[in-house]
This record gives structure tokens, sequence and C-alpha cells, in this order.
């Protein structure tokens, strides 16, 4: 995918309930006590949650789902169209809320095995303009 690179979600609790990369993949623990620590720390400044942070070439982007009490956190670099980002977080999470209950997310005891099917749109997410463009090339 052009726009992401990796995507998040995370609990309220900072628990990192799946997680996608396309390549080089950071520790998916330590990025949620992190995200959730910075985001916790800009609402007490704030009364709002972060919507986006720049770290060197990378740039996050954070939807919150407040019917699930679960953060979607995307990362691309810095450089890539913020509004194109955002239109894809937002596409992620109508598949999210049409994937899953809230009772189902809410009350998530760590099994991995429920996002099994929504990986599998996430990976066809991820790949679908590669393959346009590999279709792009054999047309002509």
């Amino acid at each position: 995918m052009d726009e992401l690179d990796e995507l998040w979600i995370l609990n309220e609790s900072g628990a990192c309930m799946f997680n996608y990369a396309v390549d080089s993949k950071m520790d998916p623990l330590l990025f949620g006590s992190f995200f959730t620590a910075i985001n916790q720390f800009g609402k007490q400044c704030s009364d709002t949650a972060i919507d986006d942070i720049t770290m060197g070439k990378n740039f996050l982007m954070s939807m919150f789902l407040p019917d699930y009490h679960t953060t979607i956190v995307a990362r691309s670099t810095h450089t890539k169209k913020r509004k194109n980002m955002k239109k894809m977080l937002k596409e992620i999470s109508i598949q999210f809320i049409q994937h899953f209950q809230p009772y189902q997310i809410i009350d998530w005891d760590g099994n991995l095995d429920l996002f099994e099917d929504f990986e599998q749109f996430i990976v066809s997410y991820f790949n679908r303009s590669e393959k346009i463009i590999q279709n792009m090339k054999m047309i002509f």
C-alpha cells in the first residue's frame, strides 16, 4: 500500500491486539505502551486524544473507536499524503466495525485467533495497490 507502512489496533490499556507491517516491524508491546502513555498525557494536557504524531521520518495517525474502547493507529513516512492516509484509516475502521461486535473487543481475553479473518482483509488491503500495478503492467 502506498500510504501505510504499519497498522496497530490497541485496546484502552495499551495492549496491542493486532499488528501488521509491510516491512520492518516495531515491537507491538513497546509501541502499544508508548502510544497509550503519550495519548493519556495528551488528554491530561488538552482533554483531547492525539490525532497524529511526527517522529523523524515516521508519521503516526490514530482513530479512536469509542464503542470498542480501541484505537487504530497507522504508521507511514511523513512525506506521504496525510489526506489519503486518513481515508485509508477510516476504511480500515469501517471494516473493523463490520468484522467485530463491541463486546468481542471490550471483553477480549488475549486470544489472537479472533483477528485471523481480519488479518486476511488487512493483508489484501495493504497489497491492493501492488496488485493494481501488476495488472496494469500485464495490460500494457
